[in-house]
């Protein structure tokens, strides 16, 4: 009988991912260091108010930020041990952060990894985490799709960078917002 072959642990330039990856790393930014780490219970107010601040830049005419549900989303995302929530901070304040939330795919074995959050104000401090999430997603044997919707208006640079890191557009999303 033929078994998958292990994992091994993988290295993503300044980062690595796998059962002895490091809880935290540091990058220049524009000559700024930033401290990356994951997100704890201490960081949820921060995490909220960051990630409210995040929704603002891109307003969808009608909608209401619910302050509740950002904090339901970023207390399931640091308390649950399969679901990623890094943060990046320089001199104490949150300058990026990336949530993703792993779920069973809808008609399909495996899980699915969705980012709800991914935002930077510090231009470049995102980059670091963005290679960092997606190191993590791809070790792991039971994610099988990273999704990573992209906002009404987002800078399309957003969606350039995420080809770069090898993700594709693979389906249109139509929505209305009433």
């Amino acid at each position: 009988m033929r078994t998958a072959p292990r994992l091994a642990k993988r290295q993503v330039g300044y980062l690595e991912t796998g059962p002895k990856a490091p809880t935290s790393f540091s990058h220049k930014v524009g000559g700024k260091l930033v401290t990356y780490s994951a997100a704890k219970p201490q960081d949820l107010k921060d995490l909220v108010e960051f990630a409210v601040v995040g929704l603002q830049t891109m307003p969808i005419s009608g909608l209401v930020i619910s302050m509740e549900r950002v904090r339901e989303m970023a207390t399931l995302a640091i308390s649950n041990p399969k679901d990623y929530c890094w943060i990046g901070r320089h001199d104490g304040k949150i300058v990026a952060a990336v949530t993703g939330i792993v779920t069973p795919m809808d008609f399909y074995e495996r899980m699915q990894v969705t980012v709800v959050q991914c935002w930077a104000e510090m231009r470049g401090a995102g980059v670091p985490l963005l290679d960092h999430f997606l190191a993590w997603a791809r070790s792991r044997r039971a994610i099988k799709c990273i999704i990573f919707p992209q906002d009404p208006g987002a800078d399309p640079r957003i969606g350039h960078l995420l080809e770069r890191k090898g993700l594709s557009t693979q389906s249109a999303m139509f929505m209305e917002f009433r």
